[in-house]
């Protein structure tokens, strides 16, 4: 129940109330469950002007909200930036800047991204016919690339959204040579909650002594030595720290950051010769803490989770001739995992409380990859690629595993506008993912594959057909996926009981099974551009010690997802753009698992009566469909040597109350579900100078 009371309470940060629907017999359109384009296959190249334009609860689109509207993606919690792929967990995503994986991707308790749209200079998203950059994946990876600096001109922004405000520059050093460039963005939250405080008076005041820290900086060094060659050295930092009373005896805190320094270089030689080599060094850190007072003495406990992490990389590319290339390359990593250690802490410091360790859950682990990848390819005719790596993984102090892996993809232009694409890939992971609360907050454990957790597994085949013209794209196409090694965590909503008692004694071991038709329609006609997409898919986990080891449905195992996007262009020339944008989802409900009764019982020990839970199956409520409509205006000008943008939009349009949750409260003696994100305004300004 205080995961309950948590949820109201932080929903109460950023919307001043939340929406708690009493229901007392059933929730309406649940369905009970006793037993139970590039596009699809490879990458989709993802636009910044497109994420620009979308409607954020945040006010800050980003390419993480862009993502969620793809096929063969089911969204978690309203408003978060955690997704599934294709029936995977989501440990099975990575997330990476300029190839550094970014471990907590999310700020604002999950409403915004950590990384700036701004700062990107190009974005792919691939759940499909990996390549050799997509390591250490088995669902997706979205990777980012951050903005080369022009050694031109000085040229700085600055933007404002809801809940975000921040400013870019850039810098040339010396010119044709070195340049930089960099951001800021922190978060007004304080601000804006004491100002809501002091309008509402006592009806916000459930979260007393709000403290918080949001921000998150990057800086870029680019140093052009020649016409071919180019070394790059940046940084990045971010933080999501927050304190709060949550009543007078009690208060709670939750921090996450990352941190990262990565020195690159890119180079070309004669006869088709390329090199990209990198070393950096990364670091993510999270906490949750919780004090209490009990008969007059202060209790807390703070359960912490880190990863550092020391990368080198390099990969050789031969461009044969038209036709063929050949990639291939070492990457060597050194990894320190502590998940779950648990800490007693004092002060109310947002980002550094003093601590000591209880337990300690540290361990050291290298992995060293060689990979290849030969790829035979001709516009508009044919495209076949196969990448080969093997892995040699271990524990320091432990045995060493070889774990091969392979991905194909083959794409054949039947005639020029119809094309025929497969997939196929047999992937690891090294690392495993035991989930909280889904719904964006970056306060997950990391855990490392051993001997007694195996790395994650999956195979997953692809098969499908498009269309490509000049104005209209068309695919549709089905997966086949199966996972090992799956871990179920069964103590997400006790974290911090569960830790303290050890996590890892209330793991199961399993496997999953997901069968999906993904399809996608692109149009642009003149001032109208269009995508829809629409993915069926039905996605199973097993687990010998779970559920009587009788299979049942993934959490979010969302049937049916339906997304709808458009935008209308009324002016679009040189100085001037102007237009509308909307978006509609339709998502089947999630799964919830909720008790078939109640009855009360007496404690041995004579002194009170509990409540006693009896459960027919996991899983096995499905929530009402999720259904939400965002709307949007944008306006591009420039004047007086300044560029302008104006991105104004409501957010769940239709303000209806899509359920998130269900707790039974024991005083009302009723169930109850919960809402987070009302109806939202969104706006969002930028100039460049």
């Amino acid at each position: 129940m205080s995961i309950v009371m948590i949820l109201m309470g932080v929903s109460q940060i950023f919307l001043g109330a939340q929406d708690v629907t009493q229901v007392r017999d059933t929730l309406p359109a649940a369905i009970k469950q006793e037993h139970r384009f590039q596009a699809i296959p490879g990458e989709k190249t993802v636009l910044r002007s497109e994420v620009r334009r979308m409607v954020s609860a945040a006010g800050e689109a980003d390419f993480i909200r862009y993502v969620q509207t793809l096929p063969g993606v089911a969204s978690a919690a309203e408003g978060s930036s955690t997704y599934y792929v294709r029936g995977g967990d989501l440990g099975g995503n990575r997330f990476t800047v300029d190839g550094v994986t970014i471990y907590g991707a999310s700020h604002l308790l999950g409403l915004a991204s950590v990384f700036p749209t701004e700062l990107v200079d190009n974005a792919r998203f691939c759940r499909g016919g990996f390549s050799v950059e997509d390591s250490d994946a088995t669902a997706s990876h979205l990777r980012l690339v951050s903005l080369t600096p022009d050694d031109g001109e000085i040229k700085t922004a600055f933007q404002a959204s809801n809940f975000i405000v921040g400013g870019l520059v850039n810098v040339p050093v010396v010119k044709g040579k070195v340049s930089f460039t960099g951001g800021l963005r922190v978060s007004p939250l304080p601000l804006e909650y004491s100002a809501i405080r002091n309008i509402c008076g006592a009806s916000a005041d459930s979260l007393g002594k709000l403290k918080a820290a949001v921000y998150d900086v990057f800086g870029k060094l680019c140093w052009k030595f020649s016409t071919q060659d180019e070394l790059s050295l940046s940084g990045f930092h971010s933080c999501d720290s927050y304190y709060y009373r949550q009543s007078v005896n009690s208060s709670v805190s939750m921090l996450w950051s990352n941190s990262y320094v990565n020195l690159q270089y890119q180079g070309r030689r004669d006869g088709g010769w390329s090199l990209n080599g990198q070393f950096y060094a990364n670091e993510f850190h999270n906490r949750q803490g919780m004090e209490a007072r009990l008969s007059e003495s202060e209790n807390s406990l703070a359960i912490r989770s880190s990863i550092q992490e020391l990368v080198q990389q390099f990969t050789v590319t031969r461009q044969c001739n038209e036709l063929l290339s050949v990639s291939f390359g070492e990457r060597v990593k050194y990894a320190r995992y502590n998940p779950g250690t648990s800490n007693q802490y004092s002060g109310n410091a947002v980002i550094f409380p003093t601590d000591y360790p209880l337990v300690d859950h540290a361990s050291n682990h290298l992995i060293y990859s060689v990979y290849f990848q030969p790829e035979l390819k001709k516009d508009r005719r044919y495209d076949f690629r196969a990448t080969g790596q093997l892995n040699m993984y271990k524990r320091l102090n432990g045995s060493c595993q070889k774990v091969p892996e392979a991905d194909l993809l083959c794409r054949i232009n039947i005639v020029p506008w119809l094309y025929l694409e497969s997939t196929a890939d047999w992937r690891c992971q090294f690392h495993h993912v035991l989930e909280g609360i889904p719904i964006g907050w970056s306060v997950d454990l990391v855990v490392p594959s051993d001997e007694k957790f195996l790395p994650e597994y999956s195979t997953q085949y692809y098969l499908g057909l498009g269309i490509e013209t000049e104005s209209v794209k068309c695919s549709v196409g089905a997966y086949k996926k199966n996972i090992s090694n799956l871990l179920f965590f069964g103590d997400s909503k006790s974290l911090f009981s569960s830790s303290l008692a050890g996590w890892e004694n209330n793991i199961d071991i399993g496997v999953g099974t997901s069968l999906g038709v993904e399809s996608m329609l692109e149009c642009m006609a003149g001032p109208v551009d269009f995508r829809l997409s629409y993915t069926y898919s039905k996605t199973d986990r097993t687990f010998p010690n779970v559920n009587k080891g009788m299979s049942f449905p993934a959490k979010f195992d969302r049937r049916n997802i339906l997304n709808c996007s458009s935008r209308y262009a009324m002016v679009d020339t040189r100085e001037r753009s102007m237009g509308f944008t909307a978006l509609v989802t339709w998502q089947s409900g999630h799964f919830e698992t909720v008790p078939m009764g109640v009855f009360e019982g007496t404690l041995l020990s004579g002194t009170g009566q509990t409540n006693i839970y009896i459960y027919s199956s996991v899983n096995n409520y499905r929530m009402p469909d999720y259904v939400r409509c965002d709307v949007g205006y944008y306006v591009d000008w420039a004047k007086n040597g300044h560029e302008h943008s104006l991105n104004v939009g409501v957010y769940n349009i239709l303000n209806r109350h899509n359920p998130f949750m269900v707790f039974y409260d024991s005083e009302d003696r009723s169930w109850k579900q919960l809402s987070l994100i009302p109806i939202m305004p969104s706006i969002s300004y930028r100039i460049e100078f």
